[in-house]
């Protein structure tokens, strides 16, 4: 929602559109050192134009899959995904996964 449209006469197909979502924060500890949990989801939508099927898609779906499912990175546990039900938008088919994640700070 905040970074560039793609001119979808021009981009190719597939493409990816990745979110970075903020839900809530979580106190661990009220000592002088305080930590927090912050929640999240990584949300990533795979576009394939309407009519192209949907190997492509499927092949990007399981490489982010593989990418992120299940991961530490830095101090964020990224869980196993959820996946989008597939949808066609605009002459476009939609499908993603949220991951959901916490980052201890």
């Amino acid at each position: 929602e905040n970074g560039p449209t793609p001119d979808q006469d021009k981009i190719s197909s597939p493409w990816v559109d990745m979110e970075l979502r903020w839900f809530d924060s979580t106190t661990l500890s009220i000592s002088e050192g305080a930590s927090s949990r912050d929640h999240g989801v990584i949300s990533l939508a795979v576009f394939a134009r309407a009519g192209e099927g949907t190997t492509q898609t499927e092949a990007v779906m399981q490489s982010l899959r593989n990418t992120f499912k299940l991961r530490r990175i830095g101090s964020a546990v990224v869980r196993a995904p959820r996946q989008y039900t597939p949808t066609t938008v605009g002459g476009w088919y939609k499908v993603g996964l949220m991951f959901p994640f916490h980052l201890d700070q």
